[in-house]
């Protein structure tokens, strides 16, 4: 295993200049859930923040143990990603495993 990585990504309808690390992040995307209690995955995320795991475990334990903070309960999703891509893998599609539309 490698270091841990942290990576930002900002999504506007608008030109986006700023260049500088997301400090209060609307959602997080934790891909490798062993970094749970390593590294302070939620800094700067509110507790109305979105959060997507990527494990087979489904999100029926309470957040606030899970995560050891208050969570609201209806925005955490786990997905089974890296199962998804296992099993699919001799089949290679082009078709996004998860993903989420936004209301216009």
């Amino acid at each position: 295993m490698g270091a841990p990585v942290v990576s930002f990504c900002r999504i506007d309808s608008r030109p986006i200049r700023t260049r500088e690390p997301v400090m209060e992040p609307d959602a997080i995307i934790i891909q490798d859930v062993t970094l749970l209690h390593q590294v302070d995955l939620f800094a700067g995320l509110a507790t109305e923040g979105f959060v997507l795991v990527n494990t087979s475990r489904a999100s029926t334990t309470s957040a606030s143990v899970k995560f050891g903070r208050p969570f609201q309960r209806d925005r955490l999703l786990t997905c089974p990603a890296t199962e998804f891509a296992s099993n699919n893998s001799a089949n290679r599609s082009r078709t996004p495993h998860c993903s989420a539309d936004s209301p216009r």
